[in-house]
């Protein structure tokens, strides 16, 4: 079975290090992310990651009627954003 793991991110952390400005994560939580990705690797279980772009890149789709409506982003107004994802592949 295959898993979704997201990656959320803050647009301010609490150090300043603005995400949404396509800032890296502090260089604790960077070795930490490092680390578990090399494990994950190594055991076999890790499938695919992958990064997200800034929201203001963003575009909203819409399907309706038989049409596609596309709208440039942002979009949420929410203070937590996803900035990444990881595909994990478990017995359960």
């Amino acid at each position: 079975m295959k898993y979704m793991m997201l990656v959320k991110l803050n647009r301010k952390s609490p150090d300043g290090r603005n995400y949404e400005a396509g800032m890296p994560p502090d260089a604790k939580l960077g070795a930490a992310m490092e680390k578990l990705m090399e494990e994950l690797t190594a055991s076999g279980a890790m499938v695919e990651t992958g990064g997200l772009l800034p929201l203001a890149n963003g575009a909203q789709i819409t399907a309706g009627g038989g049409r596609l409506t596309v709208t440039d982003g942002p979009f949420i107004e929410s203070k937590e954003v996803v900035g990444g994802y990881a595909i994990l592949r478990a017995k359960s």
